[in-house]
This record gives C-alpha cells, structure tokens and sequence, in this order.
C-alpha cells in the first residue's frame, strides 16, 4: 500500500492535534496517509471515489473513525449483541453502508459481511 506522509500546516489547533493512520480505499487505488487529522481531511476533500479508516492514537490504544466521500453516508458497524429495542434489524451482523436524510422509498443502503479492502463498483450508487 502507497504512503503518503502529511506535514503540519503549522496552524495551532487543539481538534487537528489528533495524529492519525488512515487507510484509504479509492477508486484510483489504495494508500495509507500518515498527518495530523486536519491535514488528513484536507487531503481527502480534494478526492473523490473513496472510503477511509481514521485510527487514532493514545497511550497504546485506538479508535476507529469510518467516513466517505460524502457527507451524508454513514458506516454502521456488525452488532453481535441482540438488538432488543430494534427486532426489525435485519442486518445485525453485517457493515451497511446507508445514505441518511432520505424516506423509505428512496433508502440507499449496501450491506456487506465483510467491508471491502478495496474500492468496490457497489459504492458509486451514493
């Protein structure tokens, strides 16, 4: 996978102080981007065709960010635990892929058991 290194901008800012990995999954290809996460996000508004794991870092630990090249398409994550209040979820165990800010009739989701490691043709119906 291609790295690409980010410098500081030099702009003094407590929410881009967060060092990032991101991996990118791009239409033109994959590549791992290494900055502080204001750069990271620069460098990604300028593309299109893509998906992105933000990992951020702290003291031996990380969290995951998912995002895409639209703002209004979310990740939601496998939930091995039983939905309760939701019995209607059919896809519990599986990454859907949804746009938001749309009625039922025009819902635009994928499902997938597994996420993609590359840019997959599924993901250009948002």
């Amino acid at each position: 996978m291609k790295e690409i290194i980010l410098p500081n901008s030099g702009k003094k800012s407590w929410m881009g102080g967060a060092y990032t990995l991101t991996f990118v999954y791009s239409k033109e290809g994959n590549y791992h981007l290494k900055g502080y996460i204001d750069e990271v996000e620069e460098y990604l508004k300028k593309k299109k065709y893509w998906f992105a794991n933000f990992t951020l870092w702290s003291n031996g630990e990380h969290r995951s960010i998912w995002s895409f090249w639209k703002s209004n398409v979310f990740f939601n994550r496998p939930n091995r635990k039983p939905d309760y209040h939701n019995n209607k979820s059919l896809h519990t165990y599986k990454w859907v892929v949804k746009q938001y800010g749309l009625d039922k009739e025009n819902d635009k989701r994928v499902v997938f058991k597994r996420l993609p490691k590359r840019w997959v043709k599924e993901m250009e119906i948002f």
